[in-house]
């Protein structure tokens, strides 16, 4: 909304239409509310069940770091590019926007096809003359490697942003990367992820109060007599129960279908006079590869 009043306002430099345009922006607002309740930023996430509005899962972007999601080497442009060949980069990477840089690398503004756009579509000819930093944004609205996602989200999405640049947090300058809408919602999943560990976690503290119960981790290795078969033709002892297994960034909770591969980190639980049945389930040809929690 704020976006659009000032284009408008930029391309008319007419003050006078600031406050009909202030309805105008509103009453779509509130019409776009009421026929589509999600908006871009939450719309992937709702396709797979997640509701931000309840607000908890809110909380799931604040355990999410930026330097953990952001794109490192993201596609810049000199601020001295000529907007003709601006437009070439635009064509080629179907990116909206990029972060202008100087000839010594230190950050100079954004430039989004938006401002390209109002470039050309203003004195025929005078764009053949203009470059990068005579049309891109000095006012950059940034985020630091250190913070959260839940912070970046913020600030991208009341101004309606696609990306924001990540900075140093001790030189505005310095450019680290670039975090994406699309890096939004994979931080949701690494986050949604740790939720679940903390949770598993939580309820593993629980049992393991338990003298008779310990939990047993192990990661499979290629010799692994597990690697290969599906849990259901583990030869695990009745009083053993396999309770999750790590793949990759995935957690998955096994079935009997579920079939190892190499490389899962294997969670069981099991009472400790089966410990040792449970390590020749899952030994290599020559040793065993477990790590057992403290009691």
């Amino acid at each position: 909304p704020f976006t659009a009043i000032l284009i408008v306002f930029e391309m008319t430099g007419d003050y006078r239409m600031i406050v009909p345009l202030m309805a105008g922006v509103i009453v779509s607002l509130i019409l776009a509310e009421r026929l589509h309740r999600e908006s871009i930023y939450t719309l992937k996430l709702a396709k797979r069940g997640v509701r931000l509005r309840q607000g908890r899962d809110l909380d799931v972007m604040e355990t999410v770091r930026v330097d953990e999601v952001m794109m490192r080497q993201p596609v810049t442009v000199p601020a001295n590019l000529s907007i003709n060949r601006l437009a070439d980069k635009f064509l080629r990477t179907g990116q909206h926007g990029f972060s202008a840089l100087n000839d010594d690398g230190s950050l100079f503004g954004v430039v989004s096809l938006e401002d390209y756009r109002r470039a050309i579509n203003g004195e025929p000819g005078a764009a053949d003359h203009l470059l990068v930093r005579d049309i891109a944004s000095r006012d950059v609205v940034s985020v630091y490697p250190d913070e959260t996602v839940g912070v970046a989200l913020r600030r991208m999405a009341p101004r309606g942003l696609s990306r924001l640049p990540v900075v140093a947090r001790d030189d505005a300058r310095c450019l680290k990367g670039v975090v994406r809408r699309n890096d939004i919602v994979n931080a949701y999943d690494m986050g949604s992820m740790r939720r679940e560990e903390a949770r598993q976690r939580a309820e593993q503290s629980r049992v393991v109060n338990d003298a008779r119960a310990q939990f047993i981790d192990t990661t499979l290795a290629s010799g692994s007599r597990a690697a290969g078969r599906t849990v259901a033709k583990l030869n695990l002892p009745r009083p053993a129960v396999l309770v999750s297994i790590r793949r990759g960034r995935d957690l998955l909770i096994p079935h009997g279908d579920t079939k190892l591969r190499t490389g899962d980190v294997v969670t069981l639980l099991c009472e400790r006079e089966c410990i040792s049945e449970v390590q020749i389930a899952f030994a290599e040809k020559k040793k065993s590869n477990f790590a057992k929690d403290s009691e």
